[in-house]
């Protein structure tokens, strides 16, 4: 099974550091000073956790004596003693001959009352180790399970013994089952690590150890659960926490223990996740991002990288900014990739919220970004951090994005393919939206290669960028597009299979605004004008008669339609393009669609949306002002909606609701206000403010609608 298979990827790694040697103190014996190293190794060959001991070797001398040859009875001892490498040979000579000249210079008296006192310190450590040892050594067995169980309701050194017989047990996939089941054992190891915990690290280290194990395998979470191993590994970050400052020792052994990892596996369900929230586990994650250990660094990283991605979560974050920015602001220089790429998305998945978009620019956290452009490692991690960044407007404009100028060129130019990457593409499209940084490319001849190179590959995104930067209002950026103004065209003129590439050319020419342009002699060279006859005929077919020849191949696009007029607009400009413009079929067509639009203000003037109640009505104003004729139209359009309006009020609510509702429904600032005269005792509707004083017999006719129509009905 999958999850077999996954355990069965940790595997037992030990190494041996030798350390000093020396001489015994009583006999005639060296001491070696080794270190012993154990690691258990995870699917990549990374340490998950780990555990380090100082052990000694005594190399007993029995024929040491004046007459000695020294130099062979150190190399004997060598080539028996694999913990000395050849090159201390001399290193050893030296301890021998000091204990040859010990041995014919010692006092017995004092030499055997010193024997004495060490040999009875030397009883109770070598059977101290030995318990050691025969622990470590000796073979577990599923048969011995309620041995090992006794042995948990017995002193601190019969617990640690049958913990670890346990671990021995628990790293075996098949035996799982069998002891999960096991209740007795589940209830001792959950009491013992309750009750113990503070006693002994290593008892602590070998139940979360066995803990860590089960939570392996998401069957066994409930039990996990059920015995709150969680809610302990909690509340023994806390006591290590609190205890920093004067147990460092035992906080560098915490931070090789697994109880991180094993609530990482659990929080795998979103219920355990939230009580974990509960307990302020992202603080203690966070006050854990400043050791030195990277596996653990690893772990507490992913940990919070999994955590961020929820909103709640990463509000939390937000209370411990000051500590999260400054541990992270570390960690994205680490030399460690593994480390350095997690808290990058870490990272990213925060920028999405803008308090922290705003923390990171103050924090100079672009500038850092920016010199990780240079490295392939992570370098779309970092561009999507970058791009994140300059979302903003106000944040885009950090000067510190001028620095990655120079990168983004040379990405963009140097890239293989039609086709830029998209990373690279929307950061440069977001920074040059700021004049400063269009300048900059400018002035280092970057706009000439950008405009080749969209040319050559005729890629939307890049004419994008090139369309931000003629935005700007700089004519001698402008001036430099028409170097290409020909190439564009042609590429215009046959793009009618990629609407996106037509928006964007369309969108350079339309901010091409420079004075004393012809664009007469353009128009006539390309025909432009019937072109956008054409853009603009398909997009209106219908209301107009057009013809099928100018419509062929351009698809219908609102955004090419906008595009379009705006063209024409920059156009008109050049007082030489009129008799041209009344040659075709344009004006006719703008007057069409200008009643089109006026249909689609008059449906938007009863929209719920104040505000675009607001933009319509203005519109519409405008419109009545310059012609009579829509004027009266317009007024009496909205004179039948409201009148419709009333009827349905008065139908179902009685005069005193009137005055609320209709506000609700017209807004506090829309032109159609009811008057007060409305609210009267006689309830009478007096619409003279939207009816035209110059219609005939306006006076002599009844009124419509109203209270004359619910008293008196139809006239």
């Amino acid at each position: 099974m999958a999850a077999q298979d996954e355990l069965e990827s940790y595997q037992l790694k030990k190494k041996i550091f030798p350390g000093p040697i020396d001489v015994h103190p009583t006999e005639n014996a060296i001491i070696v000073n080794y270190t012993a190293q154990a690691a258990i190794l995870g699917e990549n060959g990374q340490p998950v956790a780990g555990d380090k001991k100082t052990c000694q070797k005594v190399i007993r001398i029995k024929s040491l004596n004046p007459n000695s040859n020294i130099s062979s009875m150190a190399q004997g001892i060598i080539e028996k003693c694999k913990l000395i490498h050849p090159s201390r040979a001399n290193e050893v000579e030296q301890l021998l001959y000091y204990l040859q000249k010990r041995n014919a210079n010692a006092d017995d008296s004092d030499k055997a009352w010193l024997k004495k006192q060490l040999d009875d310190s030397r009883v109770s450590d070598e059977a101290r180790e030995s318990e050691i040892m025969i622990a470590q050594n000796e073979p577990s067995s599923l048969s011995q399970i309620e041995t090992y169980i006794e042995g948990l309701y017995e002193e601190i050194k019969e617990k640690i013994h049958s913990t670890r017989c346990i671990l021995q047990l628990a790293k075996i996939p098949e035996n799982m089952p069998t002891l999960v089941a096991n209740e007795s054992l589940m209830s001792a190891l959950s009491r013992v690590l309750r009750e113990d915990g503070r006693r002994s690290m290593e008892l602590v280290t070998n139940i979360i150890y066995i803990f860590f194990c089960f939570s392996n395998f998401s069957e066994f979470h409930p039990v996990i659960t059920a015995n709150k191993v969680g809610d302990m590994c909690l509340r023994i970050a806390d006591q290590e926490l609190t205890r920093f400052n004067l147990l460092v020792q035992d906080i560098q052994k915490f931070e090789e223990r697994v109880s991180f990892h094993l609530l990482l596996n659990l929080a795998e369900d979103l219920n355990i996740e939230v009580k974990m929230i509960k307990r302020d586990i992202i603080k203690y994650l966070i006050e854990m991002l400043d050791r030195n250990t990277p596996e653990l660094l690893l772990l507490i990283v992913t940990f919070l990288k999994k955590l961020s991605v929820f909103q709640e979560n990463k509000d939390q974050m937000l209370k411990y900014s000051t500590k999260l920015l400054d541990k992270l602001e570390t960690l994205i220089q680490s030399e460690h990739q593994g480390l350095q790429g997690l808290s990058l998305r870490l990272i990213l998945n925060l920028s999405h919220d803008h308090q922290f978009r705003d923390l990171f620019i103050k924090r100079n956290f672009v500038s850092k970004l920016v010199n990780g452009l240079s490295k392939k490692n992570y370098l779309m991690v970092t561009l999507q951090l970058l791009y994140q960044l300059s979302i903003d407007q106000e944040n885009r404009e950090c000067s510190d994005f001028a620095e990655a100028i120079p990168h983004i060129l040379r990405m963009i130019l140097e890239y293989k393919g039609d086709r830029v990457n998209l990373e690279i593409m929307a950061l440069g499209i977001n920074i040059t939206t700021v004049y400063e940084y269009s300048r900059i490319i400018v002035e280092e001849n970057g706009l000439k290669f950008l405009l080749k190179r969209a040319l050559k590959t005729r890629d939307p995104l890049l004419f994008k960028m090139l369309r931000n930067m003629c935005e700007h209002d700089d004519i001698s950026i402008k001036m430099r597009f028409l170097d290409g103004i020909d190439e564009m065209m042609v590429l215009l003129l046959n793009s009618a299979d990629n609407p996106d590439l037509m928006v964007e050319i369309l969108g350079v020419l339309g901010n091409l605004n420079i004075p004393d342009f012809d664009w007469g002699k353009l128009a006539a060279s390309y025909n432009l004008l019937d072109y956008l006859a054409a853009i603009i005929t398909k997009s209106l077919r219908g209301t107009v008669e057009i013809s099928e020849s100018i419509g062929q191949g351009v698809e219908e696009n609102d955004d090419i339609l906008l595009q379009a007029i705006i063209v024409l607009g920059t156009m008109a400009n050049d007082e030489n393009i009129a008799p041209m413009v009344a040659q075709t079929s344009i004006l006719k067509i703008l007057v069409n669609t200008m009643m089109k639009v006026i249909d689609y203000l008059i449906d938007l003037l009863y929209d719920r949306n104040v505000e675009i109640r607001k933009v319509c009505d203005a519109a519409l104003s405008i419109i009545g002002e310059i012609d009579e004729e829509w004027d009266r139209k317009l007024r009496r359009q909205k004179f039948t909606w409201h009148n419709s309006e009333w009827i349905k009020i008065m139908t179902q609510q009685e005069p005193t609701d009137l005055i609320e509702e209709s506000a609700v429904i017209l807004g506090p600032q829309t032109s159609l206000n009811l008057s007060q005269d409305m609210y009267d005792t006689k309830r009478e509707y007096r619409s003279h403010s939207y009816i035209d004083s110059d219609d005939e017999d306006d006076d002599e006719k009844p009124e419509i609608g109203g209270s004359n129509a619910l008293l008196y009905g139809p006239m």
